[in-house]
C-alpha cells in the first residue's frame, strides 16, 4: 500500500543536503537519574518495511530488531524520553487526512499508547521527562499560511504553548527543536533570516520563546541542520551543508550514551530519496550501517 505522506514541511526541510557533523561547546549540566537497563542503549527508528511507516527498536549492532507499533495508520518521528521509559511520536491514527498527524506517547515497550490531542511532529524532550517539544502548522488545514512553528506541551497533554511566531507576515519554517540540558534554552533551525528561501540557520532562544539569537551565518546555498544536545549537555551535533564539500548527507544526528558516536539518517551525494541508518564516530570515522542494505530513518538513541 501507499505510504502516507507523513508531513509536508517537516519532510521538505528534512531533505536539506547536510554534509558534515559539527560540534560546538555549550556549557550546561544535567542529571539523568536511573535508566532502565532493558531500554538503555537502544536505537529507535522509523521504517516502511511493512508497507507503511512504523516504529522499530534495535541494538546498536543491528541485533534484536523488534517492532513497537503496527496497524493501518502510520507512526513515525519517535523520540525516547531521557529516562528511556517513554516514547513520544506522531501518528496518523484519528488524524485528518492530508493534515499534520497527532502526537502520541507510549511506554517504551509499546503499551499504554495515548494521544496528547495536538497535531505536529515531536522534536525533543526536556531532561525532566515532563515536557515535549513539537513542531506544528496551525493554519495548514485551511490551506492558507503554511508556516511551521515550535510548541511545547506537558507529557500528560496539558499546557500546550506556542513558542515561535511569524516575524513579518511571511511563511517561515521553524523545526528540529531540542532543549539544553538544564532546560533553560531551546535550539532549533529556521529559514526566518531569509523567508524567501529554504536555507536554514541554527538559532537559540529561552525556554519560554524569548531572547531569540541566531548562532550560524552561512552563505547562499549553505545550511545548518537539525541540532542534538549531547547527554552531558556540553556539545551540540548538527548537520552542515557548505560550498565545495562533497560527502555523505547527514540528517538528524542523535548521540550515543557515551557521547563517542552518533546515529544518523544518511544519504549518498547525488541521491535525495534513499536514506539509511548509520553509526559514525564524532570525527567522521568508522561509518557503519546498522541494518545492512535496508532503508531506514529518523533514528533516536536512548541514553
Amino acid at each position: 500500500p501507499e505510504v502516507p505522506r507523513f508531513t509536508r514541511h517537516t519532510m521538505l526541510k528534512a531533505a536539506l543536503r547536510l554534509t558534515l557533523v559539527s560540534a560546538s561547546l555549550v556549557l550546561f549540566s544535567c542529571d539523568l537519574g536511573e535508566i532502565p537497563t532493558n531500554y538503555h542503549n537502544r536505537i529507535l527508528f522509523t521504517s516502511s518495511r511493512s508497507g507503511i511507516n512504523q516504529l522499530y527498536m534495535v541494538n546498536p549492532d543491528g541485533s534484536d530488531l523488534r517492532p513497537l507499533t503496527e496497524g493501518p495508520y502510520a507512526n513515525a518521528y519517535g523520540l525516547w524520553s531521557p529516562d528511556a521509559r517513554k516514547i513520544a511520536f506522531a501518528s496518523t491514527e484519528n488524524a485528518v487526512i492530508g493534515w499534520d498527524p497527532l502526537i502520541f506517547v507510549m511506554n517504551s515497550d509499546g503499551t499504554s499508547r495515548h494521544s496528547l490531542g495536538v497535531r505536529g511532529n515531536v522534536t525533543g524532550w526536556a531532561r525532566d521527562n515532563h515536557r515535549i517539544l513539537y513542531e506544528g502548522c496551525p493554519l495548514c488545514e485551511g490551506g492558507g499560511d503554511l508556516s511551521q512553528y515550535i510548541y511545547t506541551i506537558n507529557a500528560d497533554g496539558t499546557g500546550a504553548q506556542q513558542l515561535t511566531r511569524n516575524p513579518g507576515g511571511v511563511q517561515v519554517f521553524d523545526h528540529g527543536a531540542c532543549y539544553s540540558a538544564n532546560e533553560t534554552r531551546i535550539f532549533f533551525i529556521s529559514n526566518r533570516f531569509n523567508p524567501s528561501q529554504l536555507n536554514s540557520e541554527l538559532y537559540m532562544m529561552n525556554a519560554d520563546g524569548t531572547n531569540l539569537q541566531r548562532l550560524t551565518y552561512y552563505g547562499p546555498g549553505e545550511d545548518s541542520g537539525i541540532p542534538s544536545v549531547s547527554p552531558d549537555g556540553t556539545m551540540i551535533a548538527f548537520g552542515s551543508q557548505q560550498q565545495g564539500i562533497s560527502r555523505y548527507g547527514i540528517f538528524v544526528p542523535r548521540w550515543s550514551p557515551n557521547e563517542s558516536q552518533l546515529v544518523i539518517r544518511s544519504t549518498k551525494v547525488g541521491q535525495t530519496t534513499i536514506n539509511f541508518m548509520d553509526v559514525v564516530n564524532l570525527d567522521g570515522s568508522g561509518l557503519r550501517r546498522v541494518i545492512p542494505d535496508q532503508i531506514e530513518g529518523l533514528p533516536d538513541w536512548s541514553w
